[in-house]
């Protein structure tokens, strides 16, 4: 029902007020130790979790890298796990 959702949403704002201060922003980035990189397993909230322009500069974020990375370790453990390993 709608109300159900109103107070689903209501929940929602009310955890997002108490983890603002959470978010990856540049402010933080320079407050790291250079260099500052972004990681994240990925999917990301960009604009709650991260500013999306530190996602999208590869300067500053690996999360791709570390994405790309991850595909490759699954599609591994896949291939070991469903076909066995090659003699």
């Amino acid at each position: 029902s709608l109300r159900r959702y109103e107070i689903g949403k209501e929940a929602e704002i009310k955890n997002a007020e108490k983890f603002k201060d959470w978010k990856y922003t540049r402010k933080r980035q320079k407050e790291l130790c250079k260099p500052g990189y972004l990681m994240h397993v990925m999917p990301i909230d960009r604009g709650n979790e991260a500013d999306p322009e530190i996602c999208d500069d590869p300067e500053l974020s690996w999360m791709y890298d570390q994405a790309e990375n991850r595909l490759h370790v699954q599609k591994a453990i896949l291939s070991l796990t469903m076909g066995g390993r090659p003699s």
